[in-house]
């Protein structure tokens, strides 16, 4: 095609775009999709460092969007780094001899973790809780006035306990039960995510991302409230997992109605 013929082709294009526009019925923005952008009265910062998330919130607080504030935080987070180099073991383990950070691609060898995982392959749980990694691990806490001693790691004792579950949408979901709160957590936001139909919602739309986002939140809220180690206090399994506490918490929690 010459270039006479090609600017033609783009002039005809723009020149009927309105046309096609108006004809068309899909919005410019659809909520529906991860591709279009999202407007909202409020949001959360989040990362790894909290140096780096209180930059991203601050600028947000100055009127800047969610994408000045995610270039914002990868800058504050790659001087992490710098934070790191107060802590001796840390730069060890994961920088270069020299301080650098590692490049994507880079190896990084970690000859303390390999030590640590042939004392467990040839001694087994002893050399962690009573044996060469003891020693090193309760000498650093006595270094940094930790809590824990060498009492607390030989003391300790594994509790075998009952698998806690659910039935989700025709699957057994079997995980584990407290002093894990993650399990019980998880279960509860299945059980009352399984009174929406969320085949309705396209998957990775913004609607179906919000609706597992407040399960999340409902979860973790009610995690924080009564879940334990069962050792020490008592934990309803059977109530937080039961028919009365998920229509309660369908009800009340959830900002619209699906089912």
């Amino acid at each position: 095609m010459t270039a006479g013929k090609t600017v033609f082709l783009i002039l005809a294009l723009l020149l009927a775009s309105p046309a096609l526009w108006a004809q068309s019925t899909q919005s410019i923005i659809r909520c529906d999709s991860i591709q279009h952008p999202v407007v909202a009265g409020g949001g959360m910062v989040v990362s790894q460092n909290e140096a780096a998330s209180e930059v991203g919130r601050q600028i947000l607080l100055d009127g800047g969007n969610a994408v000045d504030a995610a270039v914002a935080m990868g800058f504050a987070l790659a001087e992490a780094l710098t934070v790191m180099a107060a802590y001796p073991s840390s730069m060890a383990a994961y920088a270069k001899p020299d301080g650098s950070a590692y490049a994507a691609g880079e190896t990084l060898i970690q000859p303390d973790l390999a030590w640590s995982l042939r004392e467990i392959s040839d001694h087994g749980a002893e050399a962690f809780y009573r044996g060469a990694i003891a020693e090193k691990f309760y000498s650093h806490m006595e270094q940094d006035n930790g809590l824990i001693g060498a009492e607390d790691l030989a003391n300790y004792r594994v509790r075998e306990r009952q698998a806690i579950a659910t039935d989700y949408r025709g699957y057994r979901v079997v995980t584990m039960p407290p002093s894990s709160v993650g399990g019980l957590a998880l279960l509860q936001m299945l059980n009352v995510l399984g009174h929406y139909d969320m085949a309705r919602l396209p998957q990775g739309s913004t609607a179906s991302l919000h609706m597992l986002a407040e399960m999340m939140k409902l979860g973790n809220a009610n995690r924080r409230e009564g879940i334990g180690d069962t050792d020490f206090v008592e934990v309803p399994i059977a109530g937080i997992l039961g028919e009365s506490t998920t229509s309660s918490c369908n009800s009340s929690s959830i900002p619209w109605t699906m089912a």
